[in-house]
């Protein structure tokens, strides 16, 4: 009777150490399931996840909120743009083309000073007080921003084929793991893993991710963990790359979009002096400056040029633009079937005051249109770079709660203990059968 029960007992434990897939001697990591401490892993987990959503729900918001702002400070731009247009269209008809001519040299300050804003709200240090300043100035940003751009991409490019790299080396871990003929202990007696540890160690920052793994001791689901804890990271890192490649982009594009308006107003040429608007004005060999320049020039007689320091309407023998206009239109109408000298003097005359009231109130609200989508792009990136930060935070502490969630989960649970014990009943009693007959 009593080598029954020692059968039975051998028999009984070698059952138990089958069914949990370990040997007697290696059965220090045995836990018993606890129920109450899996559903509390597991409602963390749930609970994490909800509070890593409304983060991201709290970025969103402010996105919306942003180009809310900057919908509504356009359109009140807008707004200030048209009262503007209309207050000049109103008065320019009755003033004296001497005044007209002087008076480019205020749309030029005008104009200069949007500039000189829009590098203020830009944290640029420069103040800038001609035209020519403001188109070296325009070209060096436009300049400095490309040679940005150029140099983030290939720092994103560079981290990207890493990236590649690192998923790579991981996958082929886990597929060595599932076809290996026998369990692994320990990811460092795989080819594949030593293959990894090697490719990582020349990669700036993941020659320590390699030594935690190697010395953990939680088995290689544990190792797995680690890894693709620091690939996660390591994508986010790319991810910055890439939000920093998209605020250079943007003031590459806002430095081209400035420079444009500056070529198109002040022009990019050699300069002359323009001694009859008085010697603190020069003009330029291009623009729309130096075009309505030369179209006003020609009503005011050249004995009268000198009336711009300063200007005294009452002394200025210039007729009005209305005057003019109406002239060269009686004139242009009766140039029909002849040479239309007149009719030209008049389109052109046309033509050079539409810029005018332009400058003075479209082009510099371009100008500050630029200037506030510039700042609102550069805020979202910034709110997308906090998005980024809470998710990567996010990441790190999700993985450590799977961690802890699995082992929870795990664990012999007392459905596997009668299932075990009914099962070496039923061998156990196979066998004292067979030793009683």
């Amino acid at each position: 009777m009593f080598q029954v029960q020692q059968v039975l007992a051998r028999t009984f434990l070698m059952l138990l150490s089958a069914a949990l897939g370990i040997r007697l001697t290696g059965a220090q990591g045995l836990h018993i399931h606890d129920v109450s401490r899996d559903n509390s892993a597991k409602e963390a987990r749930s609970a994490f996840d909800d509070l890593a959503k409304s983060d991201q729900d709290v970025f969103i918001t402010m996105v919306d909120n942003v180009r809310a702002i900057e919908k509504k400070t356009l359109e009140e731009l807008y707004k200030l743009n048209q009262e503007v247009v209309r207050e000049q269209a109103i008065n320019l008809p009755v003033q004296k083309w001497g005044e007209v001519i002087c008076n480019l040299k205020q749309r030029e300050n005008s104009f200069l000073s949007a500039y000189n804003q829009s590098l203020l709200e830009s944290h640029v240090p420069t103040s800038i007080n001609t035209a020519q300043e403001a188109v070296a100035n325009a070209q060096k940003e436009l300049k400095d921003a490309s040679d940005a751009v150029d140099k983030s991409k290939k720092l994103l490019n560079a981290k990207t084929l890493e990236i590649k790299d690192l998923r790579s080396s991981i996958d082929q871990v886990r597929s060595a793991i599932s076809i290996h003929p026998k369990p692994i202990k320990n990811l460092k007696d795989l080819q594949q893993f030593q293959n990894l540890a090697t490719a990582w160690n020349g990669i700036q920052g993941m020659s320590n991710w390699i030594t935690k793994v190697e010395q953990t001791k939680g088995g290689p689901g544990l190792q797995l963990t680690i890894l693709d804890l620091a690939y996660e990271l390591q994508k986010g890192e790319a991810d910055r790359l890439q939000l920093e490649v998209n605020r250079l982009q943007d003031e590459q594009a806002y430095a081209e979009r400035v420079l444009d308006l500056m070529v198109m107003v002040l022009h990019s040429a050699e300069t002359k002096s323009a001694p009859e608007l008085g010697n603190d004005v020069v003009r330029l060999n291009g623009g729309e400056f130096a075009v309505m320049y030369d179209k006003f020039l020609l009503f005011v007689p050249v004995s009268e040029r000198k009336l711009c320091s300063p200007y005294n309407k009452n002394i200025d023998p210039s007729p009005t633009v209305i005057e003019s206009l109406g002239k060269h239109a009686l004139s242009a109408h009766e140039e029909i079937g002849t040479s239309p000298s007149t009719t030209i003097k008049l389109a052109d005359s046309l033509t050079a005051l539409s810029m005018d009231i332009g400058i003075a109130g479209y082009q510099k609200y371009l100008l500050m249109e630029a200037m506030i989508q510039h700042l609102t792009t550069q805020q979202v990136l910034s709110i997308e770079r906090s998005a980024l930060n809470a998710r990567l935070r996010s990441i790190l502490i999700s993985h450590g709660l799977d961690a802890l969630s699995a082992y929870y989960e795990g664990g012999i649970t007392g459905a596997d203990m009668a299932n075990i014990i009914s099962a070496a009943q039923t061998i156990a009693t196979a066998v004292i059968a067979g030793k009683l007959n």
